[in-house]
């Protein structure tokens, strides 16, 4: 199975950037948008890491993934995963949901793009962008691309640890 841990994934390019980075995700404290305002977005984006996830350890086609986004359990652990990010993590994620649907809601469209990352750099190119000015925090566009890519990730481990804790699983 696939995972934003595989190196034969499409940004596999990206893989040998992160080396010389710490896995620590560097994240800015302000942003200058409220975390009102980036909260459902977000949220969007951490559904579909969520789902893309339960795929990978269920089986896409064991997995009802159009009914996911409205399970009630998926939706209130997305609440929690979020309630923990930061308001530079919390804009990252709203301007990739933003790109992909403006409207800011899950999408087949968002779950596509974080189960293959294509186009991976040129999204992480326009929404740098928008990111630059909207953030505190002024990161070349290579190192924000490396931040996303990592937060991602974390977003991946993350779902798998409390997902496995929520049901009550030993790692």
């Amino acid at each position: 199975m696939a995972s934003l841990h595989d190196s034969s994934r499409s940004f596999a390019h990206v893989s040998a950037l992160l080396s010389k980075f710490h896995w620590e995700i560097i994240m800015a404290p302000n942003t200058l948008l409220p975390e009102e305002i980036l909260a459902f977005p977000a949220q969007s984006t951490v559904k579909a890491v969520h789902i893309y996830f339960l795929g990978l350890i269920y089986g896409s086609n064991y997995v009802n993934i159009s009914r996911l986004d409205q399970n009630e359990t998926v939706c209130r652990h997305v609440e929690e995963i979020s309630s923990d990010l930061t308001p530079d993590a919390l804009l990252k994620l709203s301007l990739l949901t933003w790109h992909i649907d403006a409207r800011g809601d899950f999408s087949q469209e968002l779950l596509q793009f974080i189960t293959e990352l294509g186009e991976f750099e040129e999204v992480c190119q326009v929404i740098w962008e928008q990111y630059s000015d909207r953030s505190e925090h002024y990161v070349s566009c290579k190192v924000f691309m490396i931040e996303m890519l990592n937060l991602l990730r974390f977003l991946e481990g993350y779902v798998a640890r409390s997902w496995t804790r929520l049901c009550g699983k030993s790692d």
